[in-house]
């Protein structure tokens, strides 16, 4: 499920666009690694599951021997995307038979056998219904500033929760890949630049999840870090740099987390499609890592049968019924086949694919089901989600994630105490200042985004009634405005909605307090243009009507205490921070963001969030400031497809030389390790506006007594002590980075690479000793060359304890190991 920002030029731009966002969102030739269990090898009920591997492998192949290659074929296609064609219905396209009609994928079940059917949902930030009133969660990247697994796991249960409760079999989320460029238009949706924090945490939300019986996803495997030519692109990229990133996020997510699912993307690594690359799915997913479950494409990411199949793809999404099932002609622009319908059976009757890889496709599906729990407690009748109880849980998330950015004392004053907290009883004026503050708070668009037919309380570029997706930006749940006059009856607040600038400046000057809301809008199917704060020059749903950028800059130094609160999913620019006193980033906060908003402001809730991205002070501080062409509008398309591939192929190599169009649709990561955020400015001396790790307190903390230790197994335990040396309790991030031996082998290592951290709660002038155990494998290099498999090298490792990144700060320790 996928979006582009909305495009009024033509209906065909918009068309295309609505249906980007359905496109997605969410082997071997022989047998099955996982259906091989031979006597002696002892059972495991992996985290997460409801029935043992053994069990689920033994009634799994009980009742694939019972099937018939129709019934096989059944298991193996989607039979449409019900949510999706429903706008088309009445258009002489039938819905989704025996489908829940608001199910964004659908699988129909074979009652003889006890097979249930498999009802799909978006589930990024919370379960994405279209019509019904679920919880919208703040933001992943939000979920990855707690720095916390036990905020994953509550993330994760809500989201089981909720998905079960409305009877649907799996939720489509779980997204690891890493931030390579802040542009990202899916960024919001992902878990930050550091492949173990998002894989640690991709875990522990995957396991929550599928504890509901419900069958969770991790996605989108892999490198799918542009949303521009994200259908044709080609990322080249070694294979060491591979597996020391964004893969290893995956490893960590997928090996600890147990998912049913595994999505893959849709862009080309090294030349091959991700859903059919043999080196992704077979050598790495399925052989090295021993997955057992189910690799299903994301939604039109499909480009053949017999390679697909062969490759390790498992199942084809959104598909249709049945081979001559009437689809919409917009979709079927957009997703392309059937794959999985009659050109598997073709393929299997001529042995191109074996039917030992189709036993392995449905065995997959059949032990995942029933390891899950599905197959003994399948979904129920649709109840009534708690409201209460998912509210609460968004509270908990959104209070802590927001990140305390900045904190001066106010330059407009002669107080030396940083801004914040607002005393409820000295500040007697309070003025906020645009953002829609007055309407609600931002949620991302397309799948991860929240249904937009429930509510948006700006709603300034109008819904495309045909897509279940956020086509705009969504402004959703309690106000800031409401929430802010609540949390501060003492004091008489005033919104501007920032339209006048002079107005609005004049006011600051007048107000005990300024608070300036801002926002930068990310939406599936488009990367932003640039890391400016929304605007009308570069975000064109007439939502944001003025220069936010140029509004803080001229309302701030007017006021007599002024704070920024950043509605973002992803870092911004920030060419006003030095005529600011305070920035509190809250992300895309969630239904009851605006209440965390209002309890920080006050000191009710003290500030724990650390930023997971880094902010660069410039794009030209990027890994690749330019982003890549968007092939399609060459020729005057909004977005590019494979369906156009041979088109603009043939039209730019015409035009501009044979070879040109697969230079442009190619993306080189020439940085290696050196991956974008915190290692590439390391290793370039390049200064972060705001460095990774980074988050601010009410609290203060002293760091002391640091040392390492290896223990039998070959980890390291870092030891260190952490003081809370001010009034109030606080919570804080305490991170281990490493730097590795200058000797080690393959491409050069960033300077340093966070390998571990604890997030610490301590009561005023406490003191706890925390142990960081870092395993191996976090302090191991790939070794491409030869061995193939994670090495040590001997030598002498640093390992830093900091509350950031920047390993400068007054509370960094160092403490060195040698490792034999």
């Amino acid at each position: 499920m996928r979006k582009l920002q909305l495009n009024r030029r033509t209906k065909l731009a918009s068309l295309i666009s609505t249906l980007l966002l359905l496109s997605a969102c969410g082997g071997g030739d022989g047998g099955d690694n996982s259906n091989n269990n031979s006597s002696g090898i002892v059972d495991t009920l992996p985290a997460g599951h409801t029935v043992s591997d053994n069990e689920a492998d033994s009634r799994a192949r009980s009742i694939l021997a019972q099937m018939t290659l129709a019934q096989k074929i059944e298991l193996i296609h989607g039979h449409g995307s019900p949510v999706g064609q429903r706008g088309y219905v009445g258009l002489n396209y039938p819905p989704v038979p025996n489908a829940m009609q608001d199910a964004v994928g659908f699988m129909p079940g074979i009652p003889a056998l006890g097979v249930p059917a498999n009802n799909m949902a978006d589930a990024s930030n919370g379960a994405t219904v279209e019509g019904v009133q679920t919880t919208s969660l703040p933001a992943s990247v939000a979920l990855a500033a707690t720095f916390s697994t036990d905020m994953a796991r509550l993330y994760g249960d809500r989201i089981g929760a909720e998905i079960r409760i409305l009877g649907f079999t799996t939720a489509l989320g779980g997204g690891v890949n890493l931030i390579r460029d802040p542009r990202n238009g899916r960024g919001f949706e992902y878990m930050g630049e550091d492949p173990i924090l998002a894989g640690e945490l991709g875990a522990e939300r995957t396991i929550a999840v599928q504890k509901h019986k419900v069958i969770s996803t991790i996605k989108h495997f892999a490198f799918n870090n542009y949303e521009t030519n994200r259908m044709v692109a080609n990322n080249v990229i070694d294979e060491q740099t591979m597996r020391e990133t964004e893969l290893l996020a995956f490893e960590i997510a997928i090996t600890k987390g147990n998912p049913g699912y595994i999505m893959c993307a849709f862009n080309r690594v090294n030349g091959d499609y991700s859903c059919e690359n043999e080196y992704l799915l077979k050598d790495v997913l399925k052989g090295e890592w021993g997955y057992k479950g189910i690799v299903l494409s994301d939604w039109g990411a499909q480009s053949s049968t017999i390679k697909a199949a062969n490759n390790g793809l498992d199942e084809e999404q959104p598909g249709q019924e049945a081979q001559d099932t009437p689809v919409p002609q917009f979709m079927k622009y957009v997703m392309g086949g059937p794959w999985f319908i009659k050109a598997l059976q073709d393929a299997a009757a001529s042995g191109d694919v074996p039917m030992s890889r189709i036993d392995d496709m449905v065995f997959r599906k059949l032990r995942t089901m029933i390891a899950m729990g599905l197959m003994d407690t399948p979904p129920q009748e649709r109840s009534k989600i708690n409201e209460a109880a998912g509210n609460a849980d968004a509270k908990k998330l959104a209070d802590a994630s927001m990140v305390l950015m900045q904190n001066k004392a106010p330059a407009n004053g002669t107080s030396t105490e940083p801004v914040l907290p607002l005393s409820k009883n000295a500040i007697k004026s309070i003025l906020i200042v645009g953002g829609h503050a007055d309407k609600g708070v931002v949620s991302g668009g397309g799948s991860g985004g929240s249904s937009p037919l429930i509510e948006n309380q700006v709603d300034a570029c109008g819904q495309l009634p045909i897509s279940p997706y956020p086509t705009c930006p969504n402004y959703i749940g309690v106000t800031p405005l409401e929430a802010i006059k609540a949390e501060f009856p003492n004091a008489q607040v005033t919104y501007l909605d920032g339209n006048d600038t002079s107005a609005a400046a004049v006011a600051a000057a007048a107000a005990d307090v300024t608070l300036i809301f801002a926002a930068k809008w990310l939406n599936e199917g488009s990367d932003v243009p640039d890391m400016a704060l929304s605007s009308p020059t570069n975000d064109n749903s007439g939502t944001y009507t003025y220069d936010q950028d140029a509004l803080i800059a001229a309302v701030a130094p007017q006021a007599k205490k002024s704070v920024v609160i950043l509605e973002t999913g992803q870092p911004v620019l920030m060419p006003w921070i030095a005529q600011v006193d305070a920035v509190l980033n809250a992300w895309y906060p969630g239904v009851r963001g605006a209440y965390s908003i209002a309890d920080i402001l006050s000191g009710d809730v003290n500030p724990s969030g650390k930023l997971p991205v880094t902010f660069p002070e410039s794009e030209s501080d990027l890994v690749q400031p330019k982003l890549p062409t968007n092939l399609g509008s060459l020729i005057g398309q909004s977005a590019m497809f494979k369906t156009l591939e041979p088109t603009v192929k043939g039209a730019i190599d015409g035009q501009m030389g044979a070879g040109t169009y697969d230079y442009m649709k190619t993306v080189n990561y020439r940085e290696k390790l050196a991956w974008n955020g915190y290692k590439w400015m390391d290793a370039n001396n390049i200064a972060p506006l705001f460095a990774f790790g980074h988050g601010l307190s009410y609290s203060t903390f002293a760091y002391s007594d640091v040392s390492s230790k290896v223990t039998a197994s070959g980890d390291v335990n870092v030891t260190f002590t952490i003081s809370n040396t001010s009034g109030p309790a606080g919570t804080e991030v305490a991170q281990v980075y490493a730097t590795l031996p200058d000797n080690v082998p393959g491409n050069v290592q960033p300077p340093k690479k966070l390998v571990g951290w604890s997030r610490v709660e301590l009561a005023s002038g406490e003191s706890k000793e925390i142990t960081v155990t870092i395993p191996k494998k976090y302090i191991s290099t790939w070794d491409a060359q030869s061995s193939k498999r994670w090495i040590t090298t001997p030598g002498n490792y640093v390992f830093t304890v900091s509350d950031s990144s920047n390993t400068t700060s007054i509370n960094a320790l160092t403490t060195t190991t040698t490792i034999q």
